[in-house]
């Protein structure tokens, strides 16, 4: 019975981390826009890619996607490095695990 609360608990802390990464990466993008971050990114890109189409979403997307990174890096350690470890389910060290996070893995 006790590994069943301790696997209930498990998930349900993860089930949270997961609608917490969800809600703070929507609120990203609501901030994005509504803040006219957004178009000053577009214009960014657009200048930095000599007006090239292709060049300003590449831009566009890359710089996104390393913030959105950034963001959600506290929650990924908690999940995939805090978490594991305090049920037992991990011993990989940090310095693996961002390796491993930084390579998709």
């Amino acid at each position: 019975m006790a590994n069943e609360d301790k696997a209930t608990r498990y998930h349900r802390l993860r089930r949270r981390t997961s609608i917490l990464s969800a809600g703070i990466g929507a609120l990203f993008l609501i901030v994005l826009l509504v803040s006219g971050l957004s178009a000053a990114l577009r214009s960014a890109s657009a200048a930095l890619a000599g007006g090239s189409f292709t060049g300003t979403i590449v831009l566009y997307v890359l710089v996104l996607a390393i913030v959105h990174d950034l963001i959600q890096l506290p929650l990924a350690f908690y999940e995939g490095v805090t978490l594991e470890r305090r049920y037992g389910l991990s011993t990989e060290s940090t310095g693996r695990w961002l390796r491993r996070r930084e390579s998709g893995a």
